[in-house]
């Protein structure tokens, strides 16, 4: 981030300017509030999603996403089915701006999931934890 400065008067060997910075820090109260911001788009997710990239594959759907944004900066995602099946846990661990994570919408075992209701669980250490579901519609 850049900044500059026009003075209305000349420099001179007098001249000084001081300043002073602080860095980015995290204020555990507002970032408790902040769980609830917590969200999952879209949801809910159509299988065959217009806003998806095109497929640069010669066959096959292509890249699926669901973005999970407002995120802390450090936290656990775990997504189960909605009888409680474990499907997939996602580690984000992120610069204090960039609470996003993407989930490429396939399980644990690099398959993909069938259409239906799930569960996520996030667990931010010291801060929380958010419960939700997320529909997934073919």
């Amino acid at each position: 981030y850049k900044r500059q400065l026009y003075p209305d008067y000349p420099f001179n060997g007098d001249t000084r300017y001081t300043f002073r910075t602080q860095g980015q820090k995290i204020n555990l109260k507002t970032a408790k509030d902040n769980l609830d911001k917590i969200k999952v788009v879209p949801n809910p997710y159509v299988v065959t999603a217009a806003w998806e990239p095109k497929n640069p594959y010669s066959t096959g759907r292509g890249p699926r996403e669901i973005h999970f944004i407002h995120l802390p900066q450090k936290c656990t995602i775990r997504i189960y089915s909605i009888d409680g099946t474990f499907i997939r846990k996602l580690e984000h661990d992120s610069h204090i701006t960039d609470g996003h994570e993407v989930w490429d919408v396939l399980s644990k075992d690099n398959m993909e999931i069938a259409y239906g209701v799930y569960i996520y669980h996030i667990d931010a250490p010291g801060l929380g934890e958010k419960v939700g579901r997320i529909i997934i519609i073919k």
